[in-house]
């Protein structure tokens, strides 16, 4: 099957993909929140008092 290139970006503009169309970016919130907390865990634990505390 041979498609035009007008009708190929008729139909890419009717799927939301013309020009200015944009979508959000996404964002990984669990795997950002679990690496966070393991990161504060090991400071806890390696990190000694001191630095603990001003960090968290």
């Amino acid at each position: 099957m041979t498609i035009r290139f007008d009708d190929f970006v008729r139909a890419a503009d009717a799927a939301g993909f013309g020009p200015g169309t944009r979508t959000r970016r996404w964002i990984d919130w669990p795997r950002i929140i679990a690496w966070s907390l393991v990161g504060a865990l090991v400071l806890l634990v390696a990190g000694g008092g001191v630095a603990t505390a001003y960090l968290l």
